[in-house]
């Protein structure tokens, strides 16, 4: 009768799969690239679990997040799925987020008879620094009136000494007319800057004749949000 060496049958849990351990047949690993439990089919020193010359897979696993050796991460993390596309990890979280604002407002009547977009200096105006050349940049603006003599106005926002609405109009033309002097106008611009530098973000005003007053008494604001990419 054939004589069967009991401890030949058995496995032994070895934890954690670590490259530079010896391991013998039966040994039994957890692999947390993948998520599986593999056993050793002969004695082996750093071949991977997946190495189906020394190792057989176990047992299926969830996707290598939960094994004992990976920590939480860090605060604002989320899950996502890895880099090369076969487990989950902690990371930050990518696109959609809003990484600051800054906001300026006025209510003080800023008078201009130029012809050609200026900030006087009482028109909301501010430094803002991109944190990634991916961001964009979400611009919102309003006034709350305005009041011409005998023409119109327009406004816009500049970035620098780049125009962000149409060149000549702007995003608004406050129309002049005998019974309707006083006008109201918003917009909303989403910007690409593409820097990582201080950009000034302001609102600049011109009239095609006359002068105009612009405020009125009302707030006029301008607001930049970043979002990330």
């Amino acid at each position: 009768m054939a004589t069967i060496n009991i401890g030949n049958l058995a496995f032994t849990h070895k934890g954690d799969y670590a490259s530079g351990t010896a391991y013998v047949k039966n040994d039994v690993v957890y692999y947390s690239t993948n998520g599986n439990a593999y056993i050793a089919k002969q004695a082996t020193t750093g071949n991977a679990p997946t190495n189906a010359t020394y190792w057989n897979q176990f047992a299926a696993g969830s996707g290598g997040i939960w094994n004992a050796g990976l920590s939480l991460g860090s605060a604002g993390q989320a899950v996502k799925v890895n880099a090369a596309g076969n487990a989950l990890e902690f990371g930050a979280v990518a696109g959609g987020k809003v990484l600051q604002v800054v906001a300026a407002s006025t209510e003080t009547n800023v008078n201009s008879s130029s012809t050609s977009f200026v900030n006087t200096g009482g028109l909301p105006s501010f430094s803002f620094t991109p944190s990634a050349t991916s961001s964009k940049v979400l611009l919102i603006a309003n006034f709350g009136g305005g009041e011409g003599t005998g023409s119109n106005a327009y406004w816009t926002i500049y970035r620098d000494s780049s125009n962000l609405g149409n060149s000549g109009v702007g995003f608004t033309n406050m129309q002049y007319s005998s019974a309707h002097r006083v006008a109201m106008g918003g917009a909303v611009y989403l910007d690409t800057p593409n820097t990582t530098s201080a950009v000034t973000y302001q609102l600049r005003i011109r009239v095609s004749g006359d002068s105009w007053n612009f405020g009125e008494g009302s707030s006029v604001n301008l607001v930049a949000m970043e979002i990330g990419a």
